[in-house]
């Protein structure tokens, strides 16, 4: 008996005494950060002893910053970071969103980091991300991304086994925005100049080859994500 635990602010279960220590649980604090604590106790002959001692509440749980934008489109093998504003635990730390799988999450600094190895279903998908402060405190955030893995798919404007001859522009069509770079034009025994593209269309010159008849040409194209598509497709190489 005799035993009391003091706060301004805080409150605490009843103290227990096992041998000669004297504990209690601190149940909560009215506010963040710093405290000064007076437990006190009573010898068996009633002499009383205190120890005031300082300490910092932190009840606060972690919030998470998405280095990747809210419905941002993204693909499969996309590492995806989330930044606490305080010190989180490198355990406890999930990525979690239906019908998608992530690689183990890693650590660096308040940097969370998992990458995104598939989802099942093309589209839009919640993920959540979970972290444990230093205190243990959990903090999550949810936010939405658009899965998208599908390849490009390209539409000549040269119909198949068409005849063709040097310095013949060939042009294709993208289903979906593509970049200006990764473009191929590659047929045996042929040249084509630079790739261009306007828009969705990429376009390149035949320069010549180095046979008549049929040749067989592949157009290779990276989406904005880098999913690659490619088409291929005969022409007749006429310049007789």
């Amino acid at each position: 008996t005799g035993i009391t635990f003091v706060a301004s602010g805080c409150t605490f279960g009843t103290p227990s005494l096992s041998g000669q220590v004297a504990t209690a649980t601190l149940t909560s604090c009215s506010s963040q950060g710093t405290f000064s604590l007076t437990v006190t106790v009573l010898d068996t002959v009633g002499n009383s002893g205190s120890l005031t001692i300082s300490y910092v509440y932190d009840s606060a749980i972690p919030t998470l910053t998405a280095s990747l934008a809210a419905n941002s489109p993204v693909s499969a093998n996309t590492a995806l970071s989330f930044t606490a504003n305080e010190a989180i635990q490198s355990t406890g730390i999930t990525f979690v969103a239906s019908g998608c799988t992530f690689g183990t999450p890693s650590l660096s600094g308040q940097v969370a980091t998992a990458n995104l190895v598939s989802c099942s279903a093309q589209g839009a998908f919640s993920l959540t991300v979970t972290a444990l402060d230093t205190m243990g405190n959990s903090g999550s955030l949810t936010i939405s991304y658009v899965y998208d893995s599908a390849v490009p798919t390209l539409t000549p404007s040269l119909a198949a086994n068409s005849k063709v001859k040097a310095n013949t522009a060939l042009s294709f069509t993208a289903n979906k925005a593509i970049q200006s770079t990764g473009i191929t034009f590659v047929a045996s025994g042929c040249t084509f100049g630079a790739p261009s593209l306007s828009g969705q269309t990429v376009t390149a010159n035949l320069v010549s080859c180095t046979a008549q008849g049929a040749l067989s040409l592949t157009v290779t194209v990276l989406d904005t994500l880098s999913n690659s598509g490619s088409l291929t497709i005969s022409y007749v190489y006429d310049t007789v």
